[in-house]
């Protein structure tokens, strides 16, 4: 339940403006205990949800909030609170199998023979044309 913190009128819980003085905000009332809070789902006093209704034991008439009757225990059947819970098994759902993705192999010892035999034939290059630049410095006087 809503509570206008203007002007204290009751509305529904699916209400956006008060009836009586056209606010758009409201406080929430709790079902169960009456503490008025304005923020969160649950109330800070008691837990409860806001807007939960409350549930009438058919053993003892009183009204409750929780799983089980607090002055009875009863609990409602297990049939009914395991179709709730648990969903249904459809048996037309297919599953489709993916396959991984493969590892892309790495070719290293490609890279490794190319230092090998393709990195000497530029440095031999250099290493002669330098010494032939040094013979051409010494010969000439």
């Amino acid at each position: 339940m809503k509570i206008c913190p203007f002007c204290g009128t009751e509305a529904s819980d699916t209400a956006t403006t008060c009836d009586a003085c056209g606010a758009n905000q409201f406080e929430t009332k709790c079902n169960n205990c009456g503490t008025i809070f304005d923020t969160g789902m649950y109330c800070p006093n008691c837990g409860v949800k806001a807007g939960e209704t409350a549930k009438n034991c058919p053993r003892c008439g009183k009204r409750y909030f929780s799983a089980a009757c607090p002055d009875c225990g009863y609990m409602p059947a297990a049939k009914e609170a395991g179709k709730a819970a648990e969903p249904e098994f459809d048996p037309t759902v297919l599953l489709r199998y993916i396959p991984p993705v493969p590892v892309k192999k790495r070719r290293t010892w490609l890279w490794v023979l190319g230092w090998i035999f393709c990195y000497p034939i530029p440095l031999t290059i250099l290493i002669f044309r330098g010494i032939r630049y040094l013979y051409r410095e010494y010969k000439r006087p």
